[in-house]
């Protein structure tokens, strides 16, 4: 150990393990972007359990604050995967945190980020300036040559199956339809992106993100999703990805989750500069 500590990458890699696990929460995104840094840095498995076991053992004891802020990750793009909910049970069961307790928390995230209704029914990743219903006010849901009928289709074909690539490229198949009727329509390009997503193809949901950024400038959740896929592609992009949390702070300055993953990747990026400074060295 004393002769990996001395490594210059190794050193950097447990400065992003520390600040990963300061809330004593690896989220999803979070586990994802340690994974792009780890292959970077050229951390074999062995030393990441040997400084995540030392990181560990010095985080505070996580509780319900911590289980929140996950309950927002996975609800940022509001398609929790069964997986996400597995993971969600088993967090709950680690904190020792009640059902009561999750109904509530899980209850106040959807209320902040705008979701609204049944998950299987009516999601919108965060507050139009209307109302949900006025935004489809002029169209009949069961009319096939609808905007709004494709973009149901989509949603029970992803929430009522299994999802997995199969499931989640039918339900692309018709927010395409819907997107053919309406090509103005951010809504299906915000789905297309949210499914693209958790079938791990995140340069096609940047695509649909940036889509719907063109469309729709003030959606919270185009500009949030995109920066923290842009890191999980490439450390390359951090400083594009900062500039995506930017926007959304523009939009809201308080915005919890922004002002978060903006000052992580900010260190982030000083991790990775520092380290290529020091191979050059």
């Amino acid at each position: 150990m004393q002769e990996i500590n001395g490594r210059p990458e190794f050193v950097a890699y447990r400065k992003a393990l520390e600040m990963a696990w300061l809330d004593g929460v690896i989220t999803y995104d979070e586990a994802k972007i340690l994974d792009t840094l780890r292959k970077y840095l050229m951390i074999t498995d062995d030393e990441h359990w040997a400084i995540e076991n030392e990181v560990r053992a010095t985080t505070p004891q996580p509780g319900i604050k911590e289980y929140k802020m996950t309950l927002e990750q996975v609800w940022m793009d509001g398609l929790l995967t069964d997986k996400e909910k597995d993971d969600l049970k088993k967090l709950r069961e680690k904190y020792n945190i009640s059902d009561q307790i999750h109904k509530e928390l899980e209850a106040k995230v959807k209320f902040d980020l705008g979701i609204t209704g049944e998950e299987s029914e009516r999601f919108f990743p965060e507050p139009l300036a209307s109302s949900n219903e006025n935004l489809f006010l002029d169209q009949d849901p069961t009319d096939k040559n609808s905007e709004l009928y494709w973009i149901n289709e989509g949603k029970k074909q992803w929430y009522i199956g299994v999802k997995d690539k199969e499931n989640g490229l039918k339900a692309i198949e018709f927010f395409d339809k819907a997107i053919e009727i309406n090509p103005k329509s951010f809504i299906a390009w915000i789905y297309k992106g949210c499914i693209f997503k958790k079938l791990n193809y995140p340069e096609k949901a940047i695509i649909c993100y940036d889509h719907a950024i063109v469309l729709k400038r003030d959606f919270i959740a185009s500009w949030y999703n995109k920066g923290m896929l842009l890191a999980q592609v490439s450390l390359n992009q951090i400083e594009e990805a900062i500039k995506c949390f930017n926007e959304v702070l523009k939009i809201n300055p308080n915005h919890p989750l922004a002002l978060r993953d903006r000052e992580i990747f900010y260190q982030l990026a000083q991790i990775c500069s520092k380290h290529q400074q020091d191979a050059e060295t």
